[in-house]
């Protein structure tokens, strides 16, 4: 992931952080007032907090070219033997921001594995791996983690799909969390 964060020339037309954090704390906002409150006021609160914080920080001179969406299922063994890491990633969003925002969304999805047992100290023991590993600070990681687990659980909700409830579920027992 590492090895794809690259600046990027000001003239490329390409979504920002800052516009995809608005775009988040939006739909966040709106999915729970339309979907009749699916989760406590705290976690969505929680979650607009964190955007609002990540909005404030946001600064475009420290920016990167991110894939936006390094979710397990769009990283794949390269077989071929071409790709550095033995990995290539697919189907990039292409989103400008800081390498927190990339490094969380992973996190967004490991649900079953935080719900096994001990979240709270399982999600901030992998942001701190992940900042030991690519020395990006892990509070920002946990807050872009936090915001994207409530608002997948709330289109994962809109749709249907029974694992939005789990995914605010244990956004629900995460919100206390103070990194």
């Amino acid at each position: 992931m590492m090895d794809g964060w690259r600046r990027v020339d000001s003239n490329v037309a390409l979504p920002t952080g800052y516009e995809q954090g608005v775009w988040l704390g939006e739909f966040i906002q709106r999915q729970w007032d339309e979907l009749d409150h699916p989760c406590s006021r705290q976690v969505t609160r929680r979650a607009l907090d964190f955007v609002d914080n990540r909005l404030a920080r946001f600064d475009l001179s420290g920016a990167v070219l991110i894939h936006g969406d390094a979710h397990p299922a769009n990283v794949l063994h390269d077989l071929g033997g071409t790709a550095p890491t033995g990995f290539k990633m697919i189907d990039p969003e292409g989103i400008v921001s800081e390498p927190a925002h990339d490094l969380a969304i992973p996190l967004r999805g490991w649900t079953d594995e935080l719900m096994a047992g001990h979240a709270p100290q399982l999600i901030l023991q992998w942001c701190h791996q992940l900042a030991a590993a690519t020395g990006v600070d892990p509070v920002p990681i946990w807050k872009w983690a936090f915001i994207e687990r409530v608002s997948t659980g709330l289109l994962l909700s809109r749709l249907g799909d029974p694992r939005g409830c789990d995914f605010l579920d244990l956004a629900g027992l995460l919100a206390p969390l103070r990194p």
